[in-house]
């Protein structure tokens, strides 16, 4: 039974669990808890989702200078062998250091950062096929320890260890079996990003002239490896096999004395077979026109989700990675944009994307085009799928107060680029349709623009040590997409417009999922001469408090009975969400401690992970759900966690995207203390480990 932190218990907590993926420590918990300021200027901090932030003593924002008498120097190593790694690549970065800094060590692999002022800072190596990484980290890829730095500290003998990278080779054959030359090939890893699976390259090559690739400086881990191919036109395809198969005809009949016609009777022997099957798959192609290579995953599938993962371990060598292409007929779909109004907008996208894999594929299964002045749009050389055609237009209001229908100017990426250029946005149209496609040809489709679903409300502040802003307009509202989106941010709808009491309208909302963010905008005035700044309050401290006003924080925001800053709201089409209640509060909550061994000496080999007691905020993307590595003093922190009941563990290594995993979290919990976070509590929990 986990002992409450309110008894500073002394016994040590035994945990008798063995994860693949964390592997909690060996915890005894100590709490006790402060209501007033937290006064450890050394403790670092993680936001929500373990971000870690400022520590030591702080840069002032207007231009005040720490003290610079540190040193951080080390060494950089090979994984394994221990033999230094020359001409590597070490930054260091943190608050105190803006854009950071960078040497690259010598033959001895030693390098040496002089003149640094107290504060925390993060430490990384990379060099070309080697895996990057950061000290104190546990595996490639995981974040690492915080560096603690007081003035004039002078920290030696710091050791980052660098593995070799990994290598993916193999060939890639056409379809006849041959090499194919200039295929971009890809290693890529599933990851889980805004709580959706989705692929991520991890490292591509080309094929040379003999179809071989070969993808090196990889992680350990499983990858899905596939090959793109470059089409070329479909015209392109049978006139490349007739001149492939005259010239053979050629070569056979000067061997024979013959006339060189596609009709002779060829002699026998590779070169007369060869042209036997250019002869089939020429007529294959004048029948069936509509052909063209598609992407494929190893060992041959055509869909990510099928393909077969190919483990990897750290400096390993894969080869035999081959597989071959695949023709398959493709088809041309047509169709036009109507709009309710009559008219067509300007800069309409259209996007067709691939929604049968399974898994989100970058750069793969999704076209995008333009749609005419005339309204009409086409995609071609589709391959055989479930898909899902989605448009989208953006309507501006001009200078003149006329209506500008999405002419995209300015942001980049035209009318689904930042909502650039003139005139504020007045609405998004949107339309959408699934359809399949099995190599037949489809036309007279029509996509209907709607005007997208808007959603109101009230904004409300909770003061308990200062006044709310007096004009409410000064608050920022945006509705954050969650999922997978087609059109990059195109689907984030345009900012609320909130008015000076409070109330706020947000238009052009897709169908989709959302949640919600927002701060108010303020000036930031120094005391005395100085610059001044534009600040959004947020979760984190602003950088100069003795500058401005109270920060406040955005506590809940209700719609239909929800909290969407817990639950994503689903918005579908023809929903308009009302009497959506945003409040804004002074408090923020506060969770530090530090973690310490069975001896009282603190230690940093860990990963400190909060999560809430109710399951049911066991959900991707959730703010109640941090991690952080606790500096080499054993301080941590977790700022902005809502109040509420929490579980407080320490692991020796987890996965990010495993942090929000009902099933880990559950196991967790059994080797977890249990504290509570009051509103405006600054709480203290330390943490001790068993040896």
């Amino acid at each position: 039974m986990t002992p409450s932190p309110r008894h500073a218990p002394r016994a040590v907590i035994l945990v008798a669990l063995a994860l693949a993926l964390a592997l909690p420590a060996l915890l005894v918990g100590q709490g006790r808890g402060r209501g007033g300021g937290f006064g450890n200027a050394g403790i670092g901090d993680a936001g929500i989702g373990g971000r870690q932030g400022r520590g030591g003593t702080p840069r002032d924002a207007f231009g005040q200078t720490p003290v610079r008498t540190g040193t951080i120097s080390g060494s950089v190593v090979t994984a394994g062998s221990g033999l230094p790694v020359r001409r590597a690549r070490v930054s260091l970065t943190g608050a105190e250091l803006r854009g950071g800094r960078f040497v690259l060590t010598d033959d001895a692999g030693h390098f040496t950062f002089l003149a640094l002022p107290a504060g925390r800072f993060n430490l990384n190596a990379s060099k070309a096929g080697y895996v990057s990484m950061a000290f104190g980290a546990s595996q490639p890829g995981r974040p690492g320890t915080p560096i603690q730095l007081t003035d004039g500290q002078q920290i030696d003998r710091v050791t980052l260890t660098l593995p070799r990278g990994g290598v993916i080779t193999g060939t890639v054959l056409d379809d006849h079996g041959d090499p194919s030359p200039g295929t971009p090939v890809r290693a890529m890893r599933v990851v889980t990003e805004n709580g959706e699976r989705r692929l991520r390259i991890a490292g591509q090559d080309q094929t040379d002239d003999r179809g071989i690739y070969r993808i090196y400086q990889l992680q350990p881990g499983d990858y899905v490896v596939s090959a793109v191919p470059r089409n070329i036109g479909e015209t392109e395809i049978g006139v490349a096999l007739a001149a492939e198969m005259q010239s053979l005809v050629q070569q056979i009949s000067a061997g024979s004395g013959a006339n060189a016609t596609f009709n002779i009777t060829v002699p026998a022997g590779d070169a007369a077979d060869r042209v036997s099957v250019l002869q089939q798959q020429l007529a294959q192609a004048n029948d069936t026109p509509n052909v063209a290579y598609a992407p494929v995953y190893y060992p041959g599938a055509l869909a990510a989700s099928s393909a077969s993962p190919i483990p990897l371990a750290a400096g390993e060598e894969r080869s035999g990675i081959d597989f071959q292409l695949q023709l398959v007929r493709t088809a041309r779909i047509e169709g036009s944009i109507a709009n309710q109004d009559g008219t067509i907008p300007s800069g309409v996208q259209v996007a067709l994307s691939d929604r049968g894999s399974g898994l989100d594929v970058p750069g793969i299964g999704m076209n995008m085009t333009r749609v005419g002045p005339d309204g009409r749009f086409s995609f071609s050389g589709v391959a055989p799928g479930q898909y899902t055609i989605e448009a989208r237009a953006i309507v501006r209001k001009e200078p003149d107060g006329t209506n500008d229908a999405g002419r995209g100017r300015g942001g980049r990426g035209g009318a689904f680029g930042r909502f650039g250029g003139p005139g504020d946005i007045q609405q998004v149209l949107w339309a959408s349709t699934d359809l399949g496609v099995n190599g037949q040809d489809l036309s007279g489709l029509v996509l209907t623009l709607q005007p997208g679903m808007t959603m109101t409300g009230r904004v409300d502040f909770e003061a308990t040590s200062g006044q709310p802003p007096t004009d409410l307009s000064t608050v920022r509202l945006t509705l954050i997409s969650r999922g997978n989106d087609t059109f990059g941010i195109g689907r984030t709808p345009p900012p609320a417009s909130v008015d000076a009491t409070g109330r706020f309208t947000i238009t052009g909302i897709a169908p989709g999922r959302y949640s919600l963010t927002g701060g108010i905008l303020r000036i930031v005035s120094p005391s005395g001469n100085g610059p001044v700044a534009f600040s959004i309050d947020g979760p984190a401290p602003i950088a100069n408090p003795s500058a401005a006003a109270i920060p406040w924080t955005m506590k809940s925001a209700i719609a239909n009975g929800r909290d969407m800053l817990d639950f994503p709201l689903d918005v579908g089409p023809g929903e308009n969400p009302s009497n959506v209640v945003v409040t804004f509060t002074d408090r923020t909550q506060q969770l530090s401690g530090t973690i310490q061994d069975a001896s009282g000496r603190p230690v940093s080999q860990y990963t400190i992970l909060v999560f809430p007691s109710d399951q049911r905020y066991w959900q991707p993307v959730s703010r109640r759900v941090a991690s952080t590595r606790p500096g080499t003093d054993g301080s941590f922190v977790f700022r902005g966690l809502p109040a509420g009941d929490y579980y407080l563990t320490a692991v020796t290594d987890i996965d990010p995207a495993n942090q929000t995993d009902p099933t880990v979290l559950e196991q967790l919990a059994k080797a977890s203390i249990s504290i509570s976070i009051k509103e405006g509590e600054q709480k203290v929990q330390d943490i001790r480990v068993a040896n």
